[in-house]
């Protein structure tokens, strides 16, 4: 009715947030299983309060460190991949369908760490609930149109928006022929 059919949501990074990374309520043992799960209450809320969704996209503003884990450690990919597929386990038995959920890692990236953040939490995130896509919105300049890591970033993306009045009004053809090739 309303003509919104992807609504967003920020987190808090509070206790109880929308992307449950940021709860604090969470509790691995030593072996990094997951003991203790998010709540997922103010999620379930959101969505319940847009029955008509085609997609839930959510920012998820990721960090090197998460759970006391470094980002790439073993730790920090069984402890993410355990919350990850626990999410998508709860998003099932209350009707929602992970295939649903757009994540923005990082709002606007424009450097190679920007990339290197968006794909060490995208690529365990991938692995673990393929059916969630990634979207980016991309502030980069030429400079970065070759750079390895921004380009595997842009592989690991389903939904990819330039920043247009940035990107195009700024660097004209280089841009228009980057964004066009992706």
């Amino acid at each position: 009715e309303s003509g919104v059919d992807a609504p967003w949501a920020h987190i808090q990074w509070s206790d109880n947030d929308v992307f449950p990374c940021w709860g604090k309520t969470m509790v691995f043992d030593t072996t990094n299983n997951l003991v203790t799960p998010p709540n997922y209450d103010v999620f379930d809320r959101w969505v319940k309060s847009r029955p008509e969704a085609k997609y839930y996209a959510i920012l998820g503003g990721v960090s090197d460190n998460w759970q006391g884990a470094p980002i790439g450690s073993d730790a920090f990919k069984q402890r993410l991949t355990a919350v990850m597929k626990h999410w998508a386990a709860h998003m099932r038995e209350i009707g929602i369908d992970p295939a649903k959920i757009v994540l923005c890692l990082i709002d606007e990236p424009q450097t190679a760490s920007a990339a290197r953040l968006i794909l060490g939490w995208g690529e365990v995130i991938r692995a673990a609930v393929p059916e969630f896509k990634f979207f980016v919105d991309s502030l980069y300049k030429p400079g970065s149109f070759a750079d390895p890591t921004v380009l595997k970033m842009f592989d690991l993306m389903d939904i990819i928006v330039p920043g247009t009045s940035y990107a195009y009004q700024n660097f004209g053809q280089a841009a228009v022929d980057f964004y066009g090739k992706l």
